[in-house]
């Protein structure tokens, strides 16, 4: 349950060197830790709630 918007959804949580892609998107929590999100785009109601959670919690899709 996303705490921000009241929402659910998946989440991955990774131990990886960096947090870029053209697809998916990130949030750094630490230095090797992120969340990425993923979602089915298609599916229309699942992606507006994506889209609020990557908002208010500020998950990218470039490097940071």
């Amino acid at each position: 349950m996303d705490e921000k918007t009241g929402y659910g959804i998946h989440l991955l949580i990774l131990r990886e060197t960096d947090g870029c892609s053209n697809v998916y998107y990130y949030k750094k929590i630490r230095e090797g830790l992120y969340y990425k999100l993923l979602y089915d785009k298609r599916d229309l109601e699942i992606s507006k709630i994506s889209e609020k959670i990557v908002k208010k919690n500020e998950f990218t899709k470039n490097c940071k």
